[in-house]
């Protein structure tokens, strides 16, 4: 007598589909970072680059060094790695703020405006630096006005209000700063403004005195760009230490749209139009 035995069942081979579909359990994947390990790259990235610039600036001086290679690492070129590194931190701080700001609201914290305040002056120095404004504010002011030596830094003067916003926020809750992000943030600010502000004159004089090819300018331009990014990396480092002491955890939550789900009134796969009885169909009350 015959038998008949069922087959193996072939196990299921996943189709692979183009164009960005499917192709697998949706999991969540985390991304682990450690603030700490992060304040360690920022400081070897930011003095590697000081270094670079300091030497870049000396040789560059001396005409020791070819154009090519002083436009790629001299700190005068905005197009130039220590440019670069200057604009992506100063976008990370200023995330990195606006998360804080987000993060004070929720918990209703006291020290919410000063968040704000601090947000809105790190993106407007974000844009600065990303849209070259002091430059181009320097060089109308110059055209208009005729001004020579330190006056071709009068551009400083429209920035005074930002300067003193951020002055007033210090002093009125610094007392409510934790010492671990009050050590950084303090030298920070100051480093920061230190070399993009309070150095500027002292470029003016060494450019009207010794010229702009001088070795004189290239090495106080080095030390002003090396101490503004000094500051930067103080500021940034300051964002990290606040933002383990107050969250224990961001989750960024990518998802794709839900294909079932259509709005009203859309056609389905097939083009046609929802009937009446459809979930996506609107509801008709009598």
């Amino acid at each position: 007598m015959a038998s008949w035995s069922t087959p193996d069942p072939v196990p299921a081979r996943r189709a692979r589909i183009r164009g960005g579909g499917d192709c697998g359990d949706r999991r969540p994947v985390e991304v682990l970072v450690d603030p700490g390990r992060v304040q360690i790259v920022l400081w070897l990235l930011t003095g590697s680059l000081v270094t670079l610039n300091v030497l870049v600036s000396l040789f560059s001086g001396l005409h020791l060094l070819p154009y090519g290679l002083v436009r790629v690492l001299d700190g005068n070129d905005r197009d130039s790695f220590l440019g670069g590194a200057n604009t992506v931190l100063l976008l990370l701080a200023a995330v990195l703020m606006t998360g804080g700001t987000i993060v004070a609201r929720r918990r209703g914290d006291s020290s919410l405006g000063a968040c704000r305040v601090l947000a809105l002056a790190t993106w407007f120095a974000f844009v600065d630096d990303l849209t070259g404004l002091r430059s181009w504010l320097a060089e109308v002011l110059g055209a208009r006005y005729h001004l020579h030596g330190v006056g071709r830094y009068a551009w400083a003067v429209v920035y005074l209000p930002v300067a003193v916003a951020v002055l007033i926020v210090l002093v009125r809750d610094l007392w409510r700063v934790p010492g671990a992000v009050r050590n950084r943030l303090l030298p920070g600010l100051a480093l920061y403004a230190i070399g993009i502000i309070g150095l500027e004159p002292a470029e003016a004089m060494v450019a009207e005195g010794r010229g702009a090819a001088s070795l004189s300018f290239r090495i106080t331009t080095a030390i002003a760009d090396g101490t503004a990014l000094i500051g930067l990396t103080f500021v940034i480092s300051a964002l990290l230490v606040a933002a383990t002491r107050t969250i224990d955890a961001v989750t960024l939550v990518l998802a794709a749209p839900d294909p079932s789900r259509r709005p009203i009134g859309a056609p389905d796969a097939a083009g046609s139009p929802p009937g009446p009885g459809s979930p996506s169909s609107p509801a008709r009350h009598p």
